[in-house]
C-alpha cells in the first residue's frame, strides 16, 4: 500500500525524512508545486509519528493499494469529503490467473482514508459510479439457472432409463436365483 500526504509547504517535515517516512517534491494540482510524505501504510501505527505541525499542513491524502480477495464492485465510491476508485483486472502469473482489484482513495485526512477504506472493505458503500453492467446480476442469474436446469433435465433423462431398464433387472435378479 502506498499513501501520500500531500503538504501546503516543505518546511513542516524537516527532520522526518527516514525511516518511515519519504519526503519528496512532485507536481500537485494544477501542475504546481507539491511535497508529499510517502508513508508505507495508512493502517502502521507508525503513521501517528507525525507532528501535529505536519497534519495542519496536509491538504490531501491519496492511497493506492491492491487486494485479492473480498472484491467489490468496480466504480467510484465516496463518503463524506473522501472517494475510493475500485478497478477489477486479471493478473497473470505463476501459472494462475487471480482477479486483482486496484484501488485508489484521495480523502482530506489519514483518518478519512482509513474510514472510506474499511467501509469499502465490509461491503458497507454501494458505488456511487458504477461500473459493473447493469445486466450482469441478472446475466449471471440467468445463466446460473439454464445450468440447473440443464442438469434436472439430466438427471430426469437418466431416472426414467433407469425406470426403463429396472424390469429387465428383476428378470435378471429373478433368473439367478
Amino acid at each position: 500500500m502506498s499513501t501520500f500526504l500531500w503538504l501546503k509547504n516543505r518546511d513542516c517535515v524537516a527532520g522526518y525524512s527516514g525511516k518511515h517516512f519519504d519526503v519528496r517534491t512532485g507536481l500537485g494540482p494544477r501542475g504546481t508545486e507539491a511535497y508529499f510524505i510517502s508513508v508505507s501504510d495508512p493502517c502502521d501505527p507508525t503513521r501517528f509519528m507525525l507532528s501535529e505541525e505536519i497534519l495542519q499542513n496536509v491538504v490531501h491524502v491519496t492511497c493506492r493499494t491492491t487486494i485479492t480477495r473480498g472484491l467489490r464492485k468496480d466504480g467510484v465510491y465516496r463518503n463524506g469529503m473522501a472517494e475510493l476508485v475500485a478497478k477489477t483486472e486479471i493478473s497473470f502469473g505463476d501459472g494462475q490467473n487471480v482477479s486483482v482489484q486496484e484501488l485508489n482513495i484521495c480523502a482530506p485526512t489519514i483518518n478519512d482514508v482509513d474510514w472510506i477504506y474499511s467501509l469499502f472493505r465490509k461491503g458497507q458503500l454501494e458505488p456511487e459510479e458504477n461500473w459493473e453492467p447493469k445486466d450482469v446480476d441478472d446475466a449471471v442469474k440467468t445463466a446460473q439457472r439454464d445450468e440447473v436446469q440443464k442438469c434436472a433435465a439430466e438427471i430426469r433423462a437418466f431416472v426414467s432409463e433407469l425406470r426403463g431398464l429396472l424390469p429387465g433387472l428383476k428378470w435378471l435378479m429373478q433368473a439367478r436365483t
